[in-house]
């Protein structure tokens, strides 16, 4: 059984709607829930705030966070795919083009590119960190214009 994401607590004449309830905003305001922007919490009626409606908001939020994390998951293996392709060689060629074809649009005249040359690796993608033998530099390195800036 799933874990409930969205609880209703009674306040006064109303129902206080408390856990994940972003996922389920658009249900809530379709209801008749009020958002406070004060106190961060949605408020609605008692007579609309039903078991049977809080299982349904808690189904929907469980539904949306799956969807949520694997959409994220499925970004990091892309990413890690890429990565990992661009670590092979026929990967490095084909960044290498694909640098070369930027550099020539008008955009590209001002970009900064951390690989310097075909024998760069990058040793870390996220930070563009890179090492070169053929080049001798070694650590966070980018190109602008042609020319080699180094620093965190």
């Amino acid at each position: 059984m799933p874990v409930a994401k969205i609880s209703f607590h009674p306040k006064d004449d109303a129902v206080v709607v408390a856990g994940k309830a972003f996922y389920v905003k658009d249900r809530l305001k379709k209801a008749g829930a009020r958002w406070n922007p004060a106190a961060g919490v949605w408020t609605i009626k008692s007579d609309v705030a039903t078991q049977d409606f809080l299982a349904e908001l808690n189904a929907l939020a469980d539904t949306a966070i799956k969807a949520e994390k694997a959409i994220e998951k499925k970004a990091k293996d892309e990413a890690a795919a890429l990565a990992a392709f661009y670590k092979t060689p026929a990967g490095k060629e084909q960044w290498w083009k694909e640098i070369e074809a930027a550099k020539k649009t008008p955009a590209g005249a001002s970009a900064y590119y951390f690989i310097c040359c075909k024998e760069c690796v990058v040793i870390d993608w996220a930070r563009k960190h890179t090492s070169c033998q053929a080049c001798g530099h070694d650590g966070n390195t980018f190109f602008v214009r042609g020319s080699l800036y180094t620093g965190d």
